[in-house]
């Protein structure tokens, strides 16, 4: 409880829990785990999840940056991770931004963002092929992304 104050989910932003749940974790001096199924994630139609994206979506790749500085100063061995995680937040946007109301300054802007995690995204053996290709693509152009963003999602909903 004490933490959860100390580092409060901010109120009316969106992707709070990037912003945060790091801080509070990093400061705990114990975490369980278990593989029961004991968090259900409902998506309702209103949700960011669903929402255009526009430039209120840009905190969530400012919260991932945050998270891998957060790392970098205090669990460097897991700045990869979250470097692979703030580069899923742009690939992700980008796919929403292209597949709904198109923001082309808003996906530049991603664009540029991605340029300087693309060499260690490719040579972190811990990442996912998926994601290589997606991000590639993205920084390859809107054509690639669009693409290879399309395919990625038809083969997902055949699995």
């Amino acid at each position: 409880r004490e933490l959860a104050e100390k580092h409060p989910y901010p109120k009316g932003q969106l992707y709070e829990d990037t912003s945060t749940t790091h801080k509070i974790l990093g400061e705990t001096e114990s975490v369980a785990y278990t593989n029961q199924i004991v968090y259900y994630w409902r998506q309702r139609s209103g949700s960011i999840t669903h929402d255009v994206v526009t430039e209120k979506h840009y905190v969530g790749i400012t919260a991932s940056k945050e998270l891998m500085d957060y790392m970098a100063q205090h669990y460097p061995q897991n700045v990869p991770a979250a470097a692979a995680r703030c580069v899923m937040k742009m690939v992700d946007l980008s796919y929403r931004l292209v597949m709904g109301k198109n923001n082309p300054e808003l996906l530049k802007r991603i664009r540029r963002e991605l340029k300087p995690f693309i060499g260690p995204l490719l040579r972190n053996r811990k990442a996912g092929m998926s994601i290589k290709v997606r991000a590639f693509a993205l920084w390859c152009g809107y054509v690639p992304h669009l693409l290879i963003s399309k395919l990625y999602y038809m083969v997902k909903k055949e699995i």
